[in-house]
This record gives structure tokens, sequence and C-alpha cells, in this order.
């Protein structure tokens, strides 16, 4: 669900647009699923002015598990995805004309889910989200082989929720998250930039310390109560970042 205007107070410091996801929960039954997809570079076309096939080949494989911990009380939900892909570029620079260089990637997403139901009128969830994503970049072109940047981005997130039903008309739900999120590019050649107009390119492009952010931390913590009454309700909450 995508909201951008009009947002209810527990959003907070939202300026442009909200993107509110639900996620599944686990049931008595156990269930599953599995994925995967590939795809071959013999199935690409050729590159216009290029004299062969690059080399591409990728591969997405998926897992979802769900089930009980103690019957109606305690539930899982897990998935997992992971993404590989092998790829070259072509350097058609007249210094070492038509060789490969590498152009790969390799991403992993995994989530867990936790609920477990206190009393009737009491649950508590615990959530974990993380992404690890690593690609060794060669752009080939005019770029000598070696020249390029190197990506590496991981974001974790840890939530805490408490959802007390207090009386057939109000409900609590407090939540508490702490996210991690690094994101670093650097050379794959760290030294001086050399670029022979038309010729070739060779050297660093983000300088010594490269480019992003390592780490940043943020820390949230909301608690909202809603009263219903007939076809009114009224929230009052508080939250801190």
């Amino acid at each position: 669900q995508v909201m951008t205007s009009q947002f209810s107070p527990e959003y907070g410091d939202a300026l442009a647009s909200i993107t509110s996801a639900v996620t599944r929960s686990g049931t008595n039954e156990r269930h599953g699923s599995l994925l995967f997809f590939g795809q071959s570079g013999a199935l690409q076309d050729q590159p216009v002015f290029a004299t062969r096939k690059p080399p591409a080949s990728s591969a997405r494989v998926g897992v979802t598990l769900g089930g009980p911990i103690a019957q109606d009380r305690t539930f899982y939900f897990a998935s997992y995805e992971g993404r590989r892909a092998r790829a070259k570029n072509f350097v058609v620079s007249p210094a070492v004309d038509n060789t490969e260089v590498p152009d790969d990637e390799d991403e992993h997403l995994a989530f867990l889910k936790v609920d477990h139901r206190v009393s009737s009128n009491d649950l508590v969830s615990m959530r974990y989200n993380g992404q690890w994503f690593r690609w060794h970049h060669e752009p080939g072109g005019l770029s000598l082989p070696g020249t390029g940047t190197k990506y590496r981005n991981d974001v974790h997130t840890a939530l805490i929720s408490v959802t007390q039903l207090v009386s057939t008309h109000i409900l609590n739900q407090a939540r508490v998250q702490f996210a991690r999120y690094d994101d670093l590019r650097t050379d794959l050649n760290p030294s001086v930039l050399v670029s022979r107009a038309g010729y070739s390119v060779e050297g660093s492009t983000l300088g010594p310390y490269g480019f992003g952010v390592t780490p940043e931390d943020t820390y949230e913590a909301a608690d909202i109560l809603t009263h219903t009454a007939g076809r009114h309700a009224i929230k009052f909450g508080t939250g801190f970042k």
C-alpha cells in the first residue's frame, strides 16, 4: 500500500510518501515454496559492433517455509532468495583490443518472523530482514582491465512489536526497531586516473577512500493507543528516531 497524502499521525516525519507492507506469518500447518530461475548467455543476442557474444549467465533461487513452533501459540515464517550473475564486458581499447573483463553480481535476501501469542489479548512479533549485495564491475569499452568499481551494500533490520487488546475498545501497540546500513564503493585500481582521449582509461575514479556510508545506524521506537467508539476512532501516540 502506497500513501502519498493524508498521512495518519503515527507515520511521523514522512514527507513525500509511505509504503506499507504486510508480511506473512506462520500457521499451525507447515507450508513452503521453492523457486528457481536461470538464464543462459546462449539465448542472448550479440551486441552491435561486437565480434562475438559476451559470456553471460544468471541464476536466482528462493525458498519459503512457515509453520508452528508451539501449536496455537508460537509460529515462524522464513524466506531466502539468492541471485548470482556472471557476465563479461569487452574492452575495445587498442591497447588490449577485444579483451573480456568480469561484471559479476551476488545478492542474498533473508527474512525471519516469529509470532508468539502470550494470551488471547497479547501478541509479540519479532522480525529480521537482511540483504547482502556485492558487485565487481569493470565497464569495458575504453576502460582497461582492472579498471572499475567494487560495490558492497548490506542492510540489516530487526523489529519487535507488542500488541495488546486492553479492552474491547482500546488497542495498544509498541514497536522498537534497529537498522544498520552499509554502502561502500571503491576503485578496483586505486591509482592515479589516466585518460587517453579515444584510446584508453585506467586508474581511480572515486579516489583513495571510495564513496559511501559505513555504517549508518537507525534506532526507532513508537507506541500507539487506539480507542474506538462506534464509528469513531481516536489514536494517541509518541515515538522517537
